[in-house]
């Protein structure tokens, strides 16, 4: 099989004091806990010179930006029908009526199968390896085979 090989090295500098303190890439944790200073309880530290100057949103850290955008989309129950999705959220829009197709299953009587398949699940396309004799088209097929299917009511517009 080709593989791409895992690089090891030694975290020093810059990247290990970034990691360290805190910073852009890494958030400072709260000492002793997997929890990041900047979270939702603090309003994730917005730093409102900073909105005005550097980032828009205020917040140091990029990892956090995400979480904030994540944790404050109107609440716990996002209501759905306020959102404009377009070509690009087309696998969003997919996934959601995966898991529609597969709660109405369930309701009919009908247990799931992906709940089974859990490997099926955790394939994505740059992880398929090929093996020396065999041509990518071939591995793909086959990877496409092993991976649970949208049923087709999930996939109609």
């Amino acid at each position: 099989m080709v593989q791409a090989a895992l690089e090891l090295r030694s975290v020093a500098g810059a990247e290990l004091n970034e990691y360290r303190y805190g910073g852009f890439i890494y958030p400072e944790l709260v000492a002793g806990q997997p929890i990041p200073v900047e979270n939702k309880s603090n309003d994730y530290l917005i730093n409102r010179h900073l909105q005005k100057t550097y980032s828009y949103t205020g917040i140091k850290s990029f990892t956090i930006q995400d979480l904030a955008v994540q944790e404050d989309q109107w609440g716990p129950l996002a209501d759905r029908s306020k959102e404009h999705l377009v070509k690009s959220d087309e696998m969003i829009i997919r996934y959601r009526r995966f898991l529609l197709t597969l709660a109405r299953e369930l309701e009919g009587g009908r247990e799931p199968v992906a709940p089974w398949r859990p490997d099926a699940f955790y394939k994505t396309w740059n992880e398929i390896q090929v093996a020396q004799d065999e041509t990518v088209g071939a591995s793909t097929r086959q990877a496409q085979a092993q991976t649970v299917r949208v049923p087709a009511a999930a996939q109609e517009d």
